[in-house]
């Protein structure tokens, strides 16, 4: 036992538990611990095998258990190369397309493979190398006899029928990839070389140069053997192709079954384990360095995504190494000499690459020099790998003048005691000279091959970039493509190279050549404060400080608003400053949530989350435990609002029943209540103690939630409440929280270099360390760069203090910069982690943020895994700063520390495994939450997308749009209808038709972007359907195609297109005409004929709509149907209202409210509420008017309805122009303009131009004014409507007026005239007050005064009041003029 711990501690450490180690080292171990230990050894071993050739597996087969590497050896048997011409290309061409393709070209790669592995083993071969798209085979005449060069020829017959198979079942895919094979008898030199912390097998000599020249002359699609190889195999279909060389076609009889592979179980005593630790301790060093600790949890075909910098080399002596193997003396005496050389150049190169934290990953032998692949970001990443390959081929190239030492004092030593050899003269003089590629970009790394065979791989556009850099590079020469260069240009002095043209792709690659490191490479490191600094804030926080005391006082309530991009600090500065504020305001309550990306499609999901934390909602309870604290609290805090707590329940998925204040409540007066109930509940908290609510990544909340805490940001007045809101850059959140009235906004740039180099002292709690100042520049200013670069660096281990407290680096391979990217920096910080807590890490990244233990548990256990570690991990993770935990819920809750990291670690995932996780997380979901599944749909959907099942998303997408809905979150609902559709099965199988239940999604997703304004969007989808076929009855099918075409009339109504919405609705009529007679048809053919009279009156044919409503109503009426009769009353009253009867129109629009009411009609209420405000500004009544109108735009911002919004905006402009408050008057105009131009709606863009230029006129700004006016005139002459064509020129006279320029004046009065206007309407009068002031400025005042009399008169019959109203301020301030006269 003693050699066993003494020799293989490190095979111990790697692959058994500290406490079996224990265990075993004790006098006596149990026989449960030995056998536990033989089971754990024997799974290494393995997971081991695969990666080793099989002659490294034959040798440890047959040799005593103190394996030795081979240093030379000659072997006789069949060397087989294959290569797959196109997979350079295609590879090149997916990688194009992103992450996606990658991992597609690893799967390809993958089925490659693992066809040729096993043609190779069915017929008795090893595989030496597989190398993505070749593979080298040796078929060993030990093993095979001689019949190993037809064991060979099978294999290599066979590698082409299973390429042909691959390619017919791919399809296009691999269309364009075919294989060529070449084959040779011979003598092989086999040499290991490398050291216990890597090791590869050599095989090399003539017999490899000449079966890789023999591959270059086969055709895609030919296997060519060698003539010697040719003579082995009697009666082979083989014609002669050149001298030399056949296409074999195919054999005349089938070789003999190859042997079985050697290989016997160990007997189970106690020497068996040091065997197995033996065994072990000789496959590890052919795994990837730093990979073999990791196997345990991996799969064939499985990775990760990863930044990755790709270094490929070469040295080109190769071919006087050939000469040295042909001296007879090495043949026929000590090859060995050939295994020191290569051993000596390898093990220096990989000295050197391991010395950066770099791996080999493989050597492969050609004609004319060898090449190795080495990783650096791959299997483990580091922040600066790009800088590390560049420091390596730099170093490579420095010490190449000792390697050649070396090996020149090698030759002299052999040449000594090989006197006659006079060759050697000529050899020992050769020198090494080495060419480098060195590519940067993401990969696809990860574990390809078969079973028996396989190796670990990157794939992706830098490997390809990385070859062609090579084969262009010259002796001595390393090329660096551009991305690498930006990683390292401040590390590396560079000349300019032409760019390179990658196989497959039609970008070039810039190029530059490296000629010498700009400095030294330096060291650092020390132990971090785990709270970093805040640095470089003081004149923000000084404000914040000062924002948030006034908003916790007596007169308080502020909103706070912190803008910046990610890293730069925001959340650092939110915790000073509320550490700041506990200590000054300390009876204040802190509420801190964090908003997340998988909520912005689900209704008030953030807030839902608040409340809980607002209300102290025992997450750990049950249900019914909750709902009591609910109504607790509410009674507590607010017990006049007590009986609206049961609206908290759908928000909260708890079982509170309705009272009867919330039975009588519509659905949009629920939805009122709910928002003044959360307002009123904060409002409750911060009289008990002052209140500060902080709202992290905002950008990520759903509409409804922001919509709720905009309402609270414009209460909050008077309250001890502050409200401070975190988010990303995003002009849409900055204008709606930036115009408050009570806002302030702190946006955080990057920190400028000395307060960087200040920030890294704090972190290292003392002097800066020099070798660390270019990490200031290379942060760029921000601070979460230097914070996590400087944590990863301590936890690596890489800085260090000494016993003065000074700090330097341990190792030089972090000497250089921080890389651009946060990414390298996080992925260097995940790829410390255990390969069990990683994967915690990636199912918690699957899950999003922030996430409940519960639920982490049930995926761990929905995927097969065991839960007893949780807890340690997640403590683990807190403690690594990976993960925060939540201590304020009464659940245990995490959340990753930065957003990013959370992005990081979801991004290596492979999408094959995220569709996994996301399927398990959807799974855990359903049966965690089976009880509130409301509540998750929309998250169970998004979980359901990810993993590829459209089939299980889409109930749930219908089920979520259908509640956002009903809770008229129309943006969320209508994002879930897009998602539905986009997946849905669009045709009945039977009978090809689109599916009714689809078509009705299809109608519902037309409905909502109507009513969002995107008129032309929804027409799109109307008449979509109207030209599809719909599975359904006759008459069904009849109704649909009625209303149909009803709503395609709607949407070019609204937009003003008159002529086209009457000629859509004549269409619906005809339609419905053909439907026997129902309540349904009658109810659709009231709609036509409403829809038919409104378009009538706003053409101003008012008896024709009055006739067409009037039929509406007669079909209506004896169906009651509320919402149909709703929207008659609210047209006659806009009917009666023209007329000026304005008493009839009130008493239509009352009647109207009342209707949506009963109906829960929200946008019907919207339209009455508008025209009350209509109503009342016509009386003169503009406060009414301007609370009317303001509660309608509540209404339709909340429901999304631009368009209608437009209309309310117009409206309280007016009002507004009425009371004389010109500058509001002049915002709600512009307002009205910016939405009616989002919305195409052209003719209230024109009524939005014509309300500017009154206002702008009022406001004595007649140059605003009359641009207006322009604008206005012009969208009018396009519309074709007289009476706005009037007014357009009515305002353009005024102007001119205003300016004093009455010539002018009177040509646009003249060109008014010319319009037909009816004379009983109020254009004509406004017309009789302009001419009035026309004939006032020429001096004729009598006529003025007549004219505004007969104006004031029309107005008085109108009901028009501040109309009336301002012609008789003309008239009074004429009539005592005209009495002096």
């Amino acid at each position: 036992m003693s050699e066993l711990f003494t020799a293989y501690s490190a095979v111990l450490d790697t692959w058994l538990p500290a406490a079996l180690i224990r265990t075993l080292r004790q006098a006596d171990p149990s026989p449960e611990a030995t056998a536990e230990a033989m089971e754990r050894l024997s799974a290494a071993v393995a997971r081991l095998e695969p990666f080793a050739p099989s002659l490294v597996i034959d040798r440890l087969a047959e040799s005593p258990p103190a394996y030795t590497r081979t240093c030379g050896a000659y072997v006789f048997g069949t060397v087989v190369v294959a290569e797959v011409s196109g997979l350079a290309a295609l590879s090149t061409r997916l990688a194009s397309t992103g992450r996606r393709g990658d991992e597609l070209a690893g799967a390809i790669v993958n089925r490659l493979l693992a066809a040729l592995i096993g043609a190779v083993h069915a017929n008795g071969g090893g595989v030496i190398k597989a190398a993505g798209d070749s593979l080298t085979a040796f078929f060993d005449a030990r093993r095979l006899g001689e019949s190993h060069a037809a064991h060979a020829a099978e294999a290599a017959l066979l590698m082409q029928r299973r390429m042909a198979e691959l390619r017919a079942r791919e399809g296009e895919l691999m269309a364009q990839l075919q294989l060529r094979v070449a084959a040779h008898s011979g003598r092989v030199l086999v040499v290991e070389v490398g050291d216990q912390t890597h090791a590869e097998l050599l095989v090399t000599g003539y017999t490899i140069s000449r079966v890789s020249r023999a591959l270059l002359g086969a055709a895609p699609g030919e296997i060519i053997v060698t003539d010697k190889l040719l003579q082995q195999l009697e009666g082979a279909d083989a014609p002669l192709k050149v001298a030399g060389q056949h296409v074999l076609r195919g054999l005349a009889e089938h070789p003999p079954a190859p042997p079985p592979t050697l290989h016997t179980a160990p007997p189970p005593d106690p020497p068996t384990l040091l065997e197995l630790a033996q065994r072990v301790a000789a496959l590890m060093p052919y795994a990837p360095h730093g990979i073999a600790g990791r196997l345990a949890g991996a799969t064939l075909g499985g990775g990760d995504f990863r930044p990755a910098t790709i270094l490929l080399a070469n040295f080109c002596a190769f071919n006087r190494l050939l000469d040295l193997l042909e001296l007879p003396a090495l043949i026929e005496s000590d090859p060995t000499i050939v295994g020191h050389v290569l051993n000596t150049y390898y093990t220096r190169i990989q000295a050197v690459i391991q010395r950066y934290g770099g791996v080999v990953s493989r050597i492969d032998l050609a004609p004319y020099g060898d090449r190795f692949l080495a990783l650096f970001g791959a299997p483990t990443a580091h922040e600066d790998d790009a800088a590390r390959a560049v420091q390596t081929a730099l170093t490579i190239r420095a010490e190449l003048s000792e390697t050649n030492q070396a090996i020149t004092a090698l030759l002299r030593d052999w040449a000594e005691a090989h006197p006659d050899q006079q060759r050697l003269v000529y050899l020992m003089s050769m020198t090494l000279r080495h060419r480098v590629g060195i590519a940067s970009g993401h990969v696809f790394a990860g574990i390809v091959g078969a079973p028996e065979r396989h190796e670990y791989a990157v794939i992706g556009q830098p490997m390809h970039v990385a070859a062609r850099l090579l084969a262009g590079a010259e002796d001595n020469e390393t090329l660096l493509a551009g991305e690498t260069y930006q990683a390292v240009s401040h590390l590396v002095a560079v000349q300019p190279h032409p760019e390179v043209k990658v196989e497959g792709s039609a970008r070039s690659v810039a190029v530059f050549r490296a000629v010498q490191p700009r400095f030294d490479a330096a060291q650092s490191n020390r132990q971090l404060s785990r709270s970093a600094p805040l640095i470089g804030r003081a004149s923000e926080l000084s404000r914040a400080i000062e924002v948030a005391q006034q908003a916790l006082g007596p007169a308080g309530g502020r909103v706070l608003a912190f803008v910046g991009s990610p890293g730069v600090g925001k959340s650092r500065l939110a915790d000073e400053m509320l550490r700041a504020v506990r200590g000054r305001v300390p009876a204040a309550t802190l509420v801190h949530e964090v908003c997340q990306s998988y909520d912005e499609a689900v209704p008030y999901a953030t807030l839902a989350r608040l409340l809980r934390r607002l209300l102290y909602i025992p997450a750990a309870a049950d249900r019914a435990a909750q709902a009591r604290a609910v109504y607790e609290q509410v009674e507590d805090l607010v017990p006049d609002w007590a009986r609206f707590a049961p609206l908290l329940g759908p928000l909260l998925g708890l079982p509170l029943a309705d009272t009867d204040a919330t039975l009588a409540l519509t659905s949009e007066q629920r939805r009122e209540r709910l928002h003044e109930l959360v307002l009123m509940l904060c409002v409750a908290l911060a009289r008990r103690q002052p209140l500060a609510l902080v709202m992290d990544d905002l950008q990520w909340a759903d509409a409804s939630s922001r919509s709720v805490l905009l309402r609270v940001a414009e209460e909050l007045a008077g309250h001890p409440i502050l409200l401070l809101v975190i988010f990303r850059p995003s002009p849409e959140l900055a204008e709606a929280w930036e115009k408050l009235p009570r806002a302030t906004t702190i946006t955080l740039r990057d920190l400028p270099a000395p307060e960087s180099e200040e920030l890294l002292r704090a972190l290292l709690n003392g002097p800066l360390p020099p070798e660390l100042r270019p990490l200031i520049e290379r942060a760029h200013g921000t601070p979460l760069f230097v914070e996590e670069m400087v944590r990863y660096l301590l936890d690596s281990g890489v800085l260090e203090r000494d016993a003065s407290g000074e700090w330097s680096c341990a190792r030089p391979v972090d000497r250089s910069a921080v890389p651009a990217q946060i990414e390298q920096i996080l992925v260097a910080r995940l790829d410390q982690l255990d390969a069990a807590t990683r994967a915690v890490v990636e199912i918690a990244a699957v899950i999003g943020q922030p996430f409940s233990e519960r639920l982490l548990a049930a995926v761990v256990q929905e995927g097969g895994g065991e839960t007893a570690a949780l807890p340690e991990m997640l403590d683990a993770l807190v403690r690594a700063e990976v993960l925060t935990l939540d201590a304020s819920d009464m659940a245990t809750a995490y959340a990753f520390r930065h957003a990013l990291i959370r992005d990081v670690a979801y991004g290596s995932i492979l999408f094959a495994r995220r569709h996994e996780l996301h399927a398990q997380v959807a799974a855990a979901i359903e049966r965690a939450y089976a009880d509130e599944l409301d509540e998750q749909r929309g998250i169970l959907a998004q979980h359901y997308l990810h993993a590829g099942r459209s089939d299980l998303a889409f109930p749930h997408l219908v089920q979520a749009a259908q509640l956002a809905q009903a809770r008229y979150a129309a943006s969320e609902a209508l994002a879930l209808y897009r998602q539905a559709l986009a997946i849905a099965p669009q045709h009945d199988q039977a009978t090809e038709l689109l599916d009714e239940q689809i078509a009705s999604l299809y109608e519902n997703l037309g409905d909502i972007l109507a009513l969002t304004g995107d008129y032309a969007a929804a027409r799109g989808n109307y008449e979509w359907l109207l030209r599809v076929g719909v599975a359904a009855d006759p008459q069904t099918r009849a109704l649909r195609k009625a209303a149909l075409q009803r709503k395609v009339g709607g949407t070019y109504e609204q937009q003003g297109s008159l002529d086209h919405a009457l000629v859509w609705c004549e269409r619906a009529a005809e339609t419905v005409a053909g439907i026997a007679g129902s309540s349904e048809a009658d109810l659709e053919h009231a709609r036509i004929l409403s829809d038919m009279g409104w378009i009538s009156y706003r053409r101003g044919d008012i008896a024709e709509a009055q006739r067409y409503l009037e039929q509406a109503l007669a079909l209506v009426e004896p169906h009651q149907s509320h919402a149909e009769l709703a929207r008659l009353y609210n047209r006659l009253g806009g009917i009666a209202w023209s007329r000026g009867d304005v008493e009839g129109s009130q008493y239509y629009v009352e009647l109207s409210l009342e209707a949506c009411e009963r109906s829960n009609d929200v946008a019907g209420q919207a339209h009455a509420l508008n025209n009350l405000g209509i109503l009342t500004a016509s009386q003169g009544r503009s406060g009414d008017a301007v609370r009317y109108g303001t509660q309608a735009m509540a209404l339709n911002e909340r429901i999304g309805n631009r368009r209608l919004l437009a209309v309310n905006c117009i409206n309280v402009g007016h009002a507004l122009y009425d009371a004389e408050d010109y500058l509001q008057s002049i915002a709600y105009f512009s307002q009205a303009l910016d939405l009616a131009i989002q919305v195409r709606d052209v003719y209230n863009q024109m009524r939005a131009h014509f309300g500017l230029g009154l206002a702008h006129l009022a406001a004595l700004q007649p140059q605003q004014a009359e641009q207006a006016f322009q604008r206005g005139q012009f969208l009018a002459l396009q519309l074709h409507i007289p009476s706005e064509q009037l007014e357009a020129y009515a305002g353009l006279a005024e102007v001119a007026l205003f300016n004093g320029q009455i010539d002018r004046a009177l040509e646009y009065f003249a060109q008014a005239k010319e319009l037909e206007i009816d004379p009983e309407s109020e254009e004509y009068g406004r017309l009789q007050r302009l001419e009035a002031k026309l004939a006032l400025a020429q001096g004729d005042h009598e006529r003025a005064v007549e004219l505004l009399q007969r104006s004031a008169h029309l107005f008085a019959q109108l009901q028009d009041f501040p109309e009336a109203r301002r012609t008789h301020n003309l008239l009074s301030e004429l009539l005592p003029a005209e009495r002096e006269r």
